[in-house]
């Protein structure tokens, strides 16, 4: 294997190494294209965490729901059998 020894030469402007060779070219996009895939590996865990959250936060907005839904229909029930109590009945017949 043929070794290639050279010096990098920095861009005037942003003082970023010059690729002098193809190979360097190569390694370099090879190193760019696996931090991508790193970056994008790390989007897609984010992605499911957040999936997960958002899953059980909806869970519990339809528990608290629920409860609420048992509480007021509790409440409801118990003013209705308060109405149809004979008491009521007759405090209600005596004001037509």
């Amino acid at each position: 294997m043929r070794r290639i020894i050279h010096t990098m030469i920095q861009d005037s402007q942003t003082r970023m190494p010059l690729l002098t060779t193809s190979e360097d070219f190569l390694l370099a996009a090879k190193h760019a294209e696996i931090a991508a895939l790193q970056q994008l590996q790390v989007n897609c865990r984010l992605v499911g965490r957040v999936t997960e959250l958002i899953h059980e936060l909806q869970r519990e907005q339809v528990f608290r729901t629920y409860i609420l839904f048992l509480m007021v229909s509790d409440m409801l029930s118990s003013e209705l059998t308060s109405l149809k109590s004979p008491a009521s009945l007759s405090s209600t017949s005596g004001k037509h």
